[in-house]
């Protein structure tokens, strides 16, 4: 029996009964066997090649020079079969160009879709005066351009603060602008169209007694001027406060510039003189002619001739007299309503006593002022009062008590009397 090692040459198979192959299948073998032969002298030039390692020596020998190990041949690899090529997909090319169309279609959409919506879309207003283009503002959903004429009666309304009345005709349309060019905000473009037009405004007249006095642009301005001219003599306690003179205010539609327009300042300073005024004084307790007419700036001889009575005649207590002075054209009438506490005076009772000295007093009861509250009220002109107190309510706080004395009634001896 042979035990040797089968060789390579053993484990390949038994050679074809055919020792011609046909023509491809040789072919094929000399395509795979310079395959396999390139492979390997391309392995053999890129196999880094290593140096040989020395060798110790030992311990107790000399050092010799290194001897060259021979190099081991590279193992054999078994040769494979080389790769199978693989049969490309084939793709109609009228599917390809209808996929290719496809494409292109969705991409132009996209790109329309995203720069249409910013340049072709409307993103300004178009404003027009009587046909005159004035500018652009950004485009608001929130705006009906239809009743945009409206839109600036109301911005022009709130901003004056009276109602106004307005000739032109203002139009807006919607309009494209690229890159929002030349577009003014909403409340800028409202400003300048209220400075550029013409409009009427419903102003305030006021009267005094009757005659024109002056004219202002709003209700407000009238509060104004009533707070200006009343404030100056109204104090804690005023309950009312309004002017001697008729005053009284009307509509007036005027255009926004007229020169008779005052501003609230110098409305006030129209109105604030004096003039010839001729009212009733009720005369009250301890006044004369000196007194009245230097309360309300006139003379006692100037008083004396409008009522026909002598300068140094005696007033009594209610009597009218008219006065005529130079008054502020609007004087001031204010009403007060104060509360004080006043004090009621004790009363003394004397009782007499016989057995007393005349000249001898005795105390029985101290006795105690009483308190009381009053409610009054009293009428000023310009800070003057021009009428008696009106009592509203007296409460009594507190009753007085009596105070009691006794009083000798006897003659007193002359001893007593030293």
């Amino acid at each position: 029996m042979d035990r040797r090692k089968p060789s390579l040459a053993d484990l390949s198979p038994p050679p074809r009964k055919n020792p011609q192959p046909p023509a491809a299948e040789n072919d094929t073998k000399r395509s795979g066997e310079a395959f396999y032969a390139a492979a390997k002298r391309e392995m053999e030039r890129n196999r880094p090649t290593r140096p040989p390692e020395r060798p110790q020596p030992r311990p107790g020998t000399r050092r010799t020079a290194p001897q060259a190990r021979p190099m081991r041949p590279p193992a054999r690899r078994r040769p494979t079969s080389p790769p199978k090529k693989r049969n490309p997909i084939r793709i109609n090319p009228l599917v390809t160009r209808i996929a290719g169309i496809v494409i292109a279609i969705a991409a132009f959409g996209t790109i329309f879709f995203f720069v249409g919506s910013r340049v072709f879309a409307f993103n300004a207003i178009a404003i027009h005066v009587d046909g005159e283009h004035k500018g652009y503002i950004a485009y608001d959903s929130n705006l009906d351009l239809a009743n945009f004429h409206r839109h600036v009666i109301n911005f022009i309304e709130n901003y004056d603060g009276t109602e106004i009345r307005l000739n032109a005709t203002i139009t807006a349309e919607a309009a494209r602008r690229v890159a929002n060019r030349n577009m003014e905000e909403q409340e800028a473009m409202f400003r300048a169209l209220r400075r550029e037009l013409s409009y009427q405004i419903s102003a305030r007249a006021i009267y005094v007694n009757g005659v024109f006095e002056v004219l202002v642009r709003t209700p407000s301005c009238v509060s104004d001027i009533e707070r200006a001219m009343q404030n100056p003599w109204e104090t804690p306690n005023t309950i009312e406060a309004r002017f001697v003179a008729d005053w009284r205010t009307e509509p007036r539609f005027v255009y926004n510039d007229d020169p008779e327009l005052r501003s609230v300042t110098e409305a006030i300073n129209m109105l604030d003189r004096r003039v010839p005024t001729d009212y009733l004084y009720r005369v009250r307790s301890g006044d004369n002619l000196t007194i009245i007419a230097r309360n309300f700036e006139t003379t006692p001889q100037e008083i004396a001739l409008n009522n026909n009575i002598f300068v140094d005649s005696r007033l009594a207590i209610g009597q009218t007299l008219t006065l005529r002075t130079m008054q502020p054209l609007l004087a001031v009438i204010t009403v007060e309503e104060t509360e004080v506490l006043e004090t009621i005076p004790r009363v003394t009772e004397t009782i007499p006593n016989p057995d007393m000295g005349e000249s001898m007093t005795n105390v029985i009861q101290e006795g105690n002022d009483g308190l009381q509250r009053i409610a009054s009220r009293t009428s000023f002109i310009n800070g003057v009062q021009t009428g008696e107190i009106e009592i509203l309510e007296a409460e009594i706080l507190q009753y007085p008590t009596t105070r009691i004395v006794e009083e000798g009634t006897r003659p007193d001896s002359i001893i007593e009397r030293r």
